[in-house]
């Protein structure tokens, strides 16, 4: 997509009122995203574990039955 689209199509225009505080975070947080990936940087994926325990000590050593190597 050329840069003239990407501003059209994805980016927020700016309205003149109290909200482009929040568009123009909004544009800066994509614009540093589609910069990462042009330059072929990752994407960092977290994921969340629930598990059923007595306390935290129990929770932790069923985790560390999980560990990959």
């Amino acid at each position: 997509m050329d840069e003239k689209k990407f501003h059209e199509k994805v980016l927020y225009r700016m309205r003149h009122n109290k909200y482009d505080s929040l568009r123009k975070s909004y544009n800066k947080v994509i614009k540093n995203k589609v910069n990462d990936v042009k330059q072929g940087l990752y994407q960092t994926i977290y994921l969340t574990l629930t598990i059923m325990a007595e306390d935290v000590a129990d929770a932790k050593a069923h985790l560390v039955l999980w560990r990959v190597p």
